[in-house]
């Protein structure tokens, strides 16, 4: 038996509960399995690749940053299902065919009651996410479970298989309205080398059939969504200028996610031509899982993540179902970010463990019952740690405006949570909302160096014009105002700062820039703000 999340949005969602509990059960299911275990357990030499990236990871990531709470208990959930399925590898492959095969389904279910509206849509720009944030998730379970449904196809009996066929049949529909062209690549790929398996074609002409495919969609699918593909390009040039930060080793644990819009500021303050003014947007992905482990882990990530997959397919070949299951995720994850997602990384993992290669150890089954029990008990008791000190300064910050006592403890225990975005944010935002401007400025101040946002600048901005520090909120505003070139918040931002501290000259150059800027899109919020900008030349006599 696995542990498959059947609905979960990200792997950051702020949702320490549901880790939590997924951590829990797998650990019980992992200790069951170890202590029915009567054979040895092999170790291949793919689980000591994995085992290599892992460690290096775990090194960087407490360099870096240190591990924080969240991520602590996705890697415990992750090392525990990588195991429950090393500890039953007889029955693993049939139970996680079944659980993607069911996630699909669910979420499909999900989908359609969503297009009815029934349930609600995650993102308002579309009718249809699945339990995700955006269809492009959703897009990636269902073309991964009906890539292995597909594959299941010619191993099962006529019952089973006709099962099969209506789950494709069901899906199928969701993936076409998911209109995620990640997703279509990632199910067009999986399909193709299943076709290629039956078909005996010497290999030359395998990898001719596929390039050809490629080149033929290639065309329809940029023109499908041509904005959103420039976009991605915009994206991989900035992570391009990130990855050269520290080349070997990355630039530490979530380096696109802290660093992403400072460099994209820094690409349009230098430079960036006008059609990518209008396409940039508030990110922090890079949009390809490659050269966001080159930004994090360097090319020595790189190489060892490249030996896992390489290592793998040697091994195992591309036309098993396991295999079709990583060829989908990895395809999609060349223009998309499925590792950050818990479902997709989930799925992963269990399809990685199952992985056959040359045993290059043999665990018997006492010495691979010891060190099982080691393992878990020295991850949970860790995370029950790190769990204890979150929930206790979450807590604090619950009472925080009422609660003398918790004011004082938040302010002399800041420094264990420096490190939790989630809490630092809160904190941050809470000495906002409450006026208290000089405390919220160092907060926020250490927000901005965990991960770069237009809305921490905009608060840091606000907290510095409260304390009459005039030249720092306009550094706040203008470095958002390159993030989001074709964005007329900022301008408008700026306007008002020089307005309040009476520099009239900027006032009328900023007024004058807005109503001449183009801009990602007109909205009534931005007439509105050109509306005033006018209001002011007309007074200034301009």
């Amino acid at each position: 038996m696995t542990v498959l999340p059947l609905v979960g949005r990200t792997a950051d969602s702020g949702n320490l509960l549901f880790l939590a509990m997924l951590v829990a059960i797998s650990a019980v299911m992992l200790c069951v399995n170890i202590l029915n275990q009567k054979t040895p357990v092999r170790v291949n030499i793919i689980d000591l690749i994995v085992l290599l990236f892992c460690s290096y990871v775990l090194v960087r990531d407490i360099q870096s940053s240190g591990i924080i709470t969240e991520r602590y208990l996705l890697y415990s959930l992750l090392v525990f299902l990588y195991l429950i399925v090393k500890t039953d590898e007889k029955n693993s492959i049939k139970a996680i065919a079944i659980g993607i095969l069911l996630c699909g389904v669910v979420q499909s279910t999900i989908a359609y009651l969503q297009l009815a509206g029934v349930l609600r849509s995650n993102h308002s720009a579309f009718a249809c996410t699945g339990s995700f944030g955006n269809p492009a998730l959703l897009g990636c379970i269902v073309a991964v479970s009906i890539a292995v449904a597909v594959s299941e196809l010619k191993l099962k009996s006529n019952a089973v298989r006709w099962v099969l066929v209506v789950c494709i049949a069901y899906m199928l529909p969701v993936l076409i309205l998911s209109d995620s062209r990640a997703s279509w690549v990632a199910f067009g790929i999986g399909v193709i080398i299943i076709l290629l398996r039956e078909w005996r074609l010497k290999r030359f002409w395998k990898m001719v059939v596929v390039g050809v495919v490629a080149i033929w969609v290639a065309i329809p699918l940029y023109n499908h969504k041509p904005v959103s593909a420039d976009a991605r390009v915009l994206i991989w040039k900035v992570c391009g200028n990130i990855s050269k930060e520290n080349t070997l080793t990355g630039a530490g644990t979530d380096a696109v996610r802290r660093e992403y819009m400072h460099y994209q500021a820094d690409y349009f303050q230098n430079g960036g031509t006008e059609k990518e003014r209008l396409i940039t947007a508030n990110n922090n992905y890079a949009f390809n899982e490659l050269l966001d482990i080159l930004c994090s882990y360097g090319v020595i990530g790189v190489i060892l993540f490249l030996s896992v997959v390489v290592t793998y397919f040697a091994c195992n070949g591309i036309g098993g179902t396991p295999s079709v299951g990583v060829m989908c995720i990895l395809v999609f994850g060349m223009f998309s970010y499925p590792f950050s997602n818990i479902v997709t990384l989930t799925i992963f993992t269990l399809l990685l463990a199952t992985g056959k290669g040359k045993t290059v150890l043999y665990l018997r089954h006492k010495c691979a019952k010891y060190i099982t029990v080691i393992i878990v008990v020295a991850l949970l008791s860790v995370a029950g740690v790190k769990w204890w000190e979150f929930k206790r300064f979450d807590d604090a910050l619950k009472e925080y405006c009422w609660e003398i006592s918790e004011k004082e403890y938040v302010k002399s225990n800041f420094h264990n949570i420096k490190n939790e975005p989630m809490l630092v944010s809160r904190y941050g935002r809470l000495l906002y909302e409450t006026g208290n401007y000089a405390e919220a400025i160092p907060i926020l101040d250490r927000m901005r160096e965990l991960q770069a946002s237009p809305e921490v600048y905009y608060d840091l901005g606000k907290c510095y014009e409260k304390t009459a520090e005039y030249d720092n909120a306009e550094f706040c505003y203008k470095l958002v105002s390159y993030m989001l070139p074709a964005y007329i918040t900022p301008q408008y931002k700026l306007l008002k700062l020089y307005k309040l501290s009476n520099q009239d000259v900027k006032a009328i150059e900023t007024a004058q820039y807005m109503l001449g800027m183009p801009l990602k899109k007109e909205t009534r919020e931005s007439e509105r703000m050109k509306i005033e900008a006018k209001r002011i030349i007309k007074a200034q006599g301009a």
